[in-house]
C-alpha cells in the first residue's frame, strides 16, 4: 500500500475547467514535519484519492484502493498536447507576431526542444 498522509485544512475555491473537470484549491496551517512536507511536495502533479470530511479521519477508517488511478484517454499525448496549444494560441497569443498557429507552434516547439538540449550539456 502507498504511503498516506492526513493533513488537516480546508476547500478555499472551486473552479470548474472547460473539460468538465474541477480544481479544488485546498489550504492548509504551516506544516512543521519535514518528512510529512516533503512527502507532500512529491505529491504535485500526480493523481490520487482525496478524502474530506469536517471531523476528523483516522487512516484505518478510510478504503483506500490498492491500485494507481489510470487517465484514460482516446487520443495520443502529443495529439492532446496540440490541441491545448491552438487554445492557447487561439485565446491568449498576439496574433500580429504570431499570425497563424503553424508558426507560433514551430516556435514554441523548437523553444521546448532547445530547453532540452541545454539540460543535457
Amino acid at each position: 500500500m502507498n504511503k498516506t498522509t492526513l493533513i488537516s485544512g480546508g476547500i478555499e475555491k472551486v473552479e470548474s475547467r472547460r473539460d468538465n473537470t474541477i480544481k479544488i484549491v485546498f489550504g492548509t496551517q504551516e506544516i512543521t514535519d519535514q518528512d510529512k512536507l516533503g512527502h507532500i511536495m512529491s505529491l504535485c502533479n500526480k493523481y490520487g484519492y482525496v478524502a474530506f470530511s469536517e471531523a476528523e479521519i483516522e487512516v484505518e477508517d478510510l478504503e483506500i484502493p490498492d491500485e494507481k488511478i489510470e487517465i484514460e484517454t482516446d487520443k495520443p499525448m502529443h495529439v492532446r498536447k496540440r490541441n491545448v496549444m491552438f487554445r492557447y494560441w487561439e485565446q491568449l497569443i498576439n496574433k500580429t507576431q504570431f499570425p497563424s498557429f503553424d508558426l507560433w507552434y514551430k516556435f514554441q516547439m523548437e523553444k521546448e526542444i532547445e530547453s532540452y538540449k541545454e539540460k543535457l550539456n
